[in-house]
């Protein structure tokens, strides 16, 4: 799709491989606003078929100015990011990025887009808001020194697992969270197609019986991606979860 916004030629295309240099440097141009991501995981994306995953590009000529990503699930659609270079803000192009990629995803089946801002990002919560998105609900993240967590020993006999997320065969029933509904099964995807395995998994068990899964990431902060309990002992379930991530923590 070309844009002539005050007399230059915007090109807006799906990314490729060759992009990711681009794509990381305006990404880390907003550490704040848009968070770390792991350079492996865009490039991932970037060498991925899967039709879940809508991936692009703005530029003029050769410069990257912008980029979108957004997954798709059946008639929903959830975008990731919108990132534009600093040099080029306020000049309408997260706004045409916005338009491809509603544009791309309702030909795709999708009947309602989702998306996440953080809580003290006005510029971003004002930007969506313009452009008649509305507040649907609050999503909050909690934090906390691995040695303040407070766990009981569950009253159940379990045994934990911790594997490569990759290798998470057992799939509990309900998804993790809000947003696991529209990036489980491209993470799925991923791992299958074996593009990224840096994630890993602790699943706990009761005898044969998957009953509470956690997906989490370990560098210097362990960031819990997303915890998928079963109705079956949730709350015991949960506490060895608990109990489990803080140990890796510490150690």
């Amino acid at each position: 799709m070309l844009y002539k916004p005050g007399g230059f030629k915007i090109t807006i295309r799906k990314a490729l491989k060759h992009d990711l240099g681009e794509i990381l440097r305006i990404h880390e141009e907003s550490p704040q606003e848009l968070g770390r991501e792991d350079p492996k995981w865009f490039k991932a994306l970037l060498e991925s078929n899967s039709k879940r995953i809508l991936f692009l590009i703005a530029l003029i000529g050769d410069k990257a100015l912008g980029y979108s990503l957004a997954y798709r699930s059946r008639s929903r659609g959830y975008i990731e990011y919108i990132a534009i270079d600093e040099s080029h803000r306020g000049r309408g192009i997260g706004s045409m990025l916005l338009e491809e990629t509603e544009k791309i995803l309702l030909n795709r089946g999708v009947r309602e887009i989702y998306l996440c801002v953080k809580d003290w990002n006005k510029n971003a919560l004002n930007f969506y808001l313009k452009h008649n998105y509305k507040i649907k609900g609050t999503i909050l993240w909690f934090t906390a020194p691995p040695e303040r967590v407070k766990t009981n020993n569950p009253e159940i006999d379990y045994t934990v697992i911790d594997v490569n997320a990759g290798l998470l065969k057992p799939r509990l029933k309900y998804y993790a969270s809000y947003w696991s509904n529209f990036v489980d099964e491209v993470d799925r995807y991923i791992y299958k197609k074996k593009l990224y395995r840096a994630e890993r998994a602790i699943l706990v068990r009761r005898g044969k019986r998957a009953i509470a899964c956690a997906i989490y990431s370990d560098g210097d902060k362990l960031i819990v991606d997303s915890i998928s309990l079963s109705s079956y002992n949730a709350i015991e379930a949960l506490e060895a979860l608990l109990n489990s991530l803080k140990n890796i923590a510490i150690a």
